[in-house]
């Protein structure tokens, strides 16, 4: 959610209309769950992260769906002033963190720490 705000696919709705892109047709939520739906999306839509000074690493899977925003930096370029270095790994998000493709997920991590650890770069890694 806080990419789609982030790349402005939900400008101009406010929280309740956002449940409702989200969701779809919300009436069948019961209020009390509806309202904390809301109250969380409103936190997202009013949270601007700070831009980090340093560089980010961005470990995105291979296999994007179609609908899913043309910025290969996923938004990330505007809050990392170091700039963002892409490691695309293979599958999609759904298997990522399943063999096979967690090894090497966890060799492209492991690499990214080794190196930043001997550079002593500091290393956010999203």
């Amino acid at each position: 959610m806080a990419w789609m705000r982030l790349t402005g696919q939900l400008a101009g709705l406010d929280a309740q209309d956002a449940v409702d892109n989200f969701v779809g047709d919300g009436s069948w939520i019961f209020p009390v769950p509806r309202e904390t739906m809301s109250a969380h999306l409103q936190a997202v839509w009013n949270y601007l992260p700070p831009v980090y000074s340093g560089r980010v690493i961005l470990f995105r899977v291979q296999a994007l769906p179609l609908t899913y925003p043309c910025d290969p930096e996923m938004g990330w370029g505007t809050l990392a002033a170091g700039g963002v270095e892409i490691k695309t790994i293979a599958g999609a998000h759904h298997n990522c963190l399943r063999e096979p493709h967690v090894a090497a997920l966890a060799a492209a991590l492991n690499s990214s720490l080794v190196r930043a650890e001997a550079t002593g770069n500091d290393l956010l890694s999203a």
